[in-house]
């Protein structure tokens, strides 16, 4: 069932594309289909249950100022850090992808124990029990170091 939902959800994304790209007569292409893409994916369903329980994770940084316009893997650019916490999209994050698959739709509770924001796995990335939080410079990236966060899946 998952793999069919994956399906349909590529095959949307595509027409998404072609009416964007149909469409479009300024700016980015590209930023106009990470717009539509992400209002579609705003919020985590409150209503929605777990499929996992929480799990912990070493937490690194990667900053936008580093990848510049480098898409990441799956194609899609998700929000910072900073965005997520503020309610503004899902916050992007690179996973080993036996680990946690791409695309999985996931909450993050941060090194704060209390502040939880909705995250989605776009990105390739570092291994086992370490994730990659995409945020917005460089220094922001150092600053935070490594970091102890707890994850729980929502949705393959």
């Amino acid at each position: 069932m998952r793999k069919v939902q994956s399906l349909v959800t590529l095959f949307l994304l595509t027409i998404a594309v072609s009416e964007c790209y149909l469409n479009s007569n300024s700016g980015s292409l590209l930023d106009d289909l990470i717009e539509k893409y992400l209002e579609s994916k705003r919020y985590l369903k409150t209503n929605q249950k777990p499929v996992s329980q929480w799990m912990s994770f070493n937490a690194s940084f990667y900053a936008r100022e580093r990848v510049k316009d480098n898409m990441p893997a799956s194609g899609i650019r998700g929000s910072t850090l900073k965005e997520a916490v503020r309610g503004l999209g899902m916050l992007q994050v690179s996973v080993d992808p036996r680990v946690i698959p791409l695309y999985s739709r996931f909450k993050v509770k941060l090194w704060d124990g209390w502040t939880v924001v909705p995250a989605i796995a776009l990105d390739v990335g570092p291994t086992k029990r370490l994730i990659d939080i995409y945020v917005d410079k460089i220094s922001e990236a150092i600053n935070y170091g490594i970091k102890r966060v707890k994850v729980q899946i929502v949705e393959y």
